[in-house]
């Protein structure tokens, strides 16, 4: 764990890394069906799971991480029985866990394998924005070559363009600026400051999917 870390901020971390094991397949569970809320009201421009998967990464050590990947193999295996997709395909295999495998990549990278804390200094906060940054420039070259659609209409692109190749950038970015930081906030503390309160309100009310950045 960071020597960074307050005693307040290991605390939950504590709790977390110490469930019982029959708690982490129900966290996966959770995990899974929250992704799915998320997605409801997602669009190309703003996607609201990628903010929930760089929390979790964030706050989960990365001894932890394949409880993730289990989570997001359900996700998969739903959106195979509600839609036309398939999980022989290896275009929706690529599409379903590419991006976690990307931005777990690049969390390690950036933060290391242990817990991250709270984003009550500047450097949590620019590992995190960091680790976003560079999960989104990964992931959407991937996207853009598996996806087939028309969601290239939506963002004014040409599929197979050098634009297209960035195409998924802004929306996982607006979705990690939007509930990452808030979702972070919340796991970390029970009693936040008004003082972090007031930046991340500002933060979440200036970048929410229906107004611009």
């Amino acid at each position: 764990m960071s020597q960074t870390m307050t005693r307040s901020e290991e605390a939950p971390a504590k709790r977390l890394d110490s469930m019982p094991g029959w708690g982490w397949p129900v966290l996966a569970l959770v995990y899974a069906g929250v992704w799915l809320l998320f997605l409801q009201p997602s669009q190309v421009l703003w996607f609201l799971p990628a903010g929930l998967r760089l929390a979790v990464l964030w706050v989960l050590p990365a001894k932890r991480w394949h409880w993730l990947l289990l989570a997001e193999a359900l996700v998969a295996g739903y959106l195979d029985w509600s839609s036309e997709a398939s999980l022989l395909d290896f275009h929706f295999i690529a599409l379903s866990f590419a991006p976690l495998l990307i931005y777990a990549a690049a969390l390690y990278l950036i933060r290391g394998p242990a817990a991250g804390g709270s984003l009550n200094s500047p450097r949590s906060m620019f590992l995190l924005l960091a680790s976003g940054g560079l999960s989104a420039l990964a992931v959407s070259p991937v996207l853009s070559f598996f996806y087939s659609g028309d969601i290239f209409a939506e963002v004014g692109v040409d599929p197979g363009s050098w634009g297209s190749i960035f195409s998924f950038v802004y929306g996982d970015l607006i979705g990690q600026i939007s509930l990452a930081p808030l979702l972070i906030l919340l796991f970390n503390q029970s009693k936040p400051g008004q003082r972090e309160l007031g930046l991340w309100q500002a933060i979440f009310s200036r970048c929410w999917p229906w107004r611009r950045c």
